[in-house]
């Protein structure tokens, strides 16, 4: 069909296995572009609304769960999978040392990547519109920058879950380019600002770690990424 066949062309690094044939591969297809849809429309009117520390923590914890909910029902979850062959599935092994030591030197890689794209990014638009663009990132960063419980939590909270159901469940299915789109989108916060180019950079990033390594790797490298402008913050 059509949609395999362009699924299949935009393949990188790993051959996804959608097959239109298979329902549960068509029902996460719509599920993935009704999510998209209400990105595009909470991007385009973002809510201004303040942000505690462990307000923020509570919101990506109920975020968390649906994620993972989503990820285990997914792909079968004690229907037609048992723990160990979910485990297999999602890509998630124990983590030796050397994961633990690639997971951190790839966050603090992809961190630095995004930081310097960053700064040419408030050097690349006017200074109100920059402020405009990261408000909400600017938010989150100020309420934790002083609780390093919470922040630690947020970012561990919100690497396992996104990877375990973008990287995880979805990757093998659509392929790493196609689930960095849908993983952009459903970060409205920067989704109309070159903050969506970083989001996308991290999660192909992110997706070759999938490939080359496994899972685990990838919720390492982003719980890193996530803790360390709190962690910098924090000292400096």
């Amino acid at each position: 069909m059509i949609i395999d066949m362009a699924i299949q062309r935009l393949s990188l690094w790993e051959k996804p296995s959608f097959s239109a044939r298979k329902p549960v591969h068509r029902a996460t297809l719509v599920l993935l572009m009704l999510g998209a849809g209400l990105g595009l429309v909470n991007g385009a009117a973002p809510a201004d609304r303040s942000v505690t520390a462990w307000g923020a923590l509570q919101s990506q914890a109920l975020t968390a769960l649906v994620f993972l909910a989503l990820a285990l029902l997914g792909i079968g979850l004690p229907f037609w999978r048992s723990w160990a062959q979910a485990r297999a599935r999602l890509g998630l092994q124990d983590l030796r040392h050397r994961d633990w030591l690639a997971g951190l030197g790839a966050g603090i890689f992809l961190y630095s990547l995004a930081y310097a794209a960053t700064v040419l990014w408030s050097q690349a638009v006017p200074a109100d519109l920059f402020a405009q663009q990261t408000k909400e990132a600017r938010m989150l960063h100020v309420a934790l920058r002083a609780n390093l419980l919470p922040a630690l939590l947020l970012a561990l909270l919100t690497a396992t879950s996104e990877e375990i159901l973008f990287r995880g469940a979805l990757q093998p299915v659509f392929g790493v380019l196609i689930t960095s789109i849908f993983f952009t989108l459903l970060h409205p916060a920067l989704l109309y600002s070159p903050g969506a180019l970083i989001i996308f950079g991290l999660s192909l990033g992110l997706g070759w770690l999938r490939v080359r390594w496994h899972t685990g790797v990838a919720v390492a490298a982003h719980a890193s990424y996530n803790f360390l402008p709190f962690l910098l913050a924090h000292v400096a």
